[in-house]
């Protein structure tokens, strides 16, 4: 049963609409890249070199399924692997300069989306904006695996 709480309907609608912003930010970068393949390349953005298995944990996803969309973004420049320092049988992944090129103009495009959003608001209301995303990004940083934190 649906119960009506204007709070929980007001970070409902605010949240669908910062999706839809991210998602045109990242129209362009969606034309060279699948969802999919775009976690990946955040996760790496965000975490550095990756293992294969760190990947697909991550990703929630099987070694096949994984290995696919490396090998797909190995096949289009934008991540490279190399031999772990650690162990020869194990392959590490990491961002080549053309895939933190693609991520870098992404993530600017959300800020610059965000930024001129922003300018609509007095500094008390961005204020208060900010201190609500922080207090959600605090409690989502907890929550959700690194993967589906786009």
């Amino acid at each position: 049963m649906y119960n009506h709480d204007p709070v929980i309907d007001a970070v409902a609608v605010g949240t669908r609409a910062m999706l839809g912003l991210t998602l045109r930010s990242l129209g362009p970068t969606l034309e060279v890249v699948t969802v999919q393949q775009w976690r990946v390349l955040a996760l790496l953005d965000r975490l550095g070199e990756l293992r294969l298995v760190d990947i697909g944990a991550q990703l929630e996803s099987a070694p096949p399924t994984t290995s696919r969309l490396v090998e797909r973004l190995v096949a289009k420049g934008l991540i490279d692997r190399r031999v772990s320092e650690r162990s020869r049988r194990e392959n590490l992944m990491r961002l080549t300069p053309n895939g933190r090129q693609l991520v870098g103009e992404a993530k600017q495009r959300r800020r610059d989306a965000i930024a001129e959003l922003m300018t609509s608001f007095s500094d008390e209301e961005r204020a208060a904006i900010g201190r609500a995303a922080e207090l959600l990004t605090s409690r989502l940083e907890d929550e959700l695996p690194q993967s589906q934190i786009l």
